[in-house]
């Protein structure tokens, strides 16, 4: 569970990069979609963080098509879907 739900010891993360990145230059499109991916990927995860980046990504290209795809691959990988 370690690997799957927290940042693991001796594996590099890009986290700080991409935060530096968003440091420079708030409405860089490839940080904020970057860190959208990571942040959904672990629902301990700041979730507030995650919006934030999501509002940029529109804010941007309100048919930022990756982001598009992604939701809707999260969407369909729900399990609050299969139990309906």
């Amino acid at each position: 569970h370690r690997l799957v739900y927290n940042d693991t010891d001796g594996y590099p993360s890009a986290r700080p990069d991409l935060e530096k990145a968003l440091a420079l230059d708030a409405l860089h499109p490839e940080a904020n979609f970057a860190l959208f991916v990571l942040y959904g990927e672990n629902f301990r995860r700041d979730r507030e963080k995650r919006a934030r980046w999501r509002a940029n990504l529109v804010a941007l290209d309100p048919r930022h098509v990756p982001l598009a795809l992604r939701e809707a691959e999260e969407l369909l990988r729900d399990r609050r879907f299969e139990d309906a």
